[in-house]
């Protein structure tokens, strides 16, 4: 859903190729930003549209609490190696948006001017829709802004070290050093482990399949149950949704309860009643 925010960034395209009457161009600007979506769209209609219902369901069901600055804190903290903290994660956002901006008005290039243009907007309005649409963000949601961030850092070091390409690959090489050890701790950790996941959404299918009625729950730390519900329709586990049935737990990490089935840093808790019922006749 949050990709679907780069749309601002066909927008200088669009308006130019209409106030010139190039209408062939404005259609080229509107299929050169819905291909990229095709196999999305495909995928849901292979899975019975189910990111279009998980995106209704989410814009639906938005708390009454608005997490965006906390998430986009945390966002900007790991992104800068930083610990999160409120006026950074405001600076950081004004910076990037003046920076892309400052860059549009320099620029000579036409084409060039109409990307930045394009990037500035999906920046600056990123947050401002998040507050409006999104109040409950997970820290992925901002991966989108990565593209820019990317295409801008590209930008800025041709600028400044064009003709001094030695010194760009050292602090190249220094920066990419830095996020790797950064980032080290993120790629030990096995909880965002889609491997793990499938096996234990596997195992409760197979253990459920045609047995007694239970509901499940995730016993997670926050944002740490991404993947869960669609691997649970995916393999068409049958769980009742209703409060009143016996819960089964997807918890993490295993030892927060008593969990008699693990799968690494991942725990599956099915209550003795449950088993009683189901398992031992």
């Amino acid at each position: 859903m949050q990709f679907l925010f780069m749309v601002f960034a066909v927008v200088p395209f669009i308006y130019g190729s209409l106030i010139r009457k190039k209408f062939s161009e404005a259609i080229g600007a509107v299929a050169g930003f819905v291909i990229p979506f095709l196999p999305i769209l495909l995928f849901d209609l292979r899975h019975n549209f189910l990111n279009i219902k998980l995106a209704f369901e989410y814009l639906g069901n938005q708390a009454n609490v608005n997490r965006v600055l906390p998430v986009w804190d945390r966002v900007v903290a790991f992104s800068l190696g930083l610990n999160p903290n409120r006026i950074i994660g405001l600076s950081f956002y004004i910076l990037i948006a003046i920076l892309l901006f400052v860059l549009q008005r320099k620029l000579k290039d036409a084409f060039k001017k109409k990307i930045f243009l394009g990037l500035g907007f999906v920046w600056t309005f990123s947050l401002p829709l998040y507050f409006l649409v999104a109040k409950n963000p997970s820290e992925y949601y901002f991966n989108f802004l990565l593209v820019i961030s990317m295409v801008l850092t590209a930008f800025l070091f041709d600028i400044l070290f064009g003709k001094k390409r030695v010194w760009a690959l050292i602090l190249l090489g220094t920066l990419i050093s830095f996020f790797v050890v950064k980032s080290k701790p993120l790629l030990d950790s096995t909880h965002f482990n889609l491997i793990e996941k499938t096996r234990s959404v596997k195992f409760l299918e197979e253990v459920t399949r045609g047995k007694g009625a239970f509901n499940v729950s995730f016993n997670v730390p926050a944002n740490e149950d991404a993947g869960f519900r669609y691997l649970l329709d995916h393999y068409n586990v049958m769980y009742s949704g209703d409060p009143k049935d016996p819960l089964i737990e997807f918890v993490i990490p295993f030892n927060k309860i008593p969990t008699p089935f693990i799968f690494k840093d991942f725990g599956v808790y099915i209550p003795q009643s449950w088993i009683k019922d189901n398992w031992i006749k």
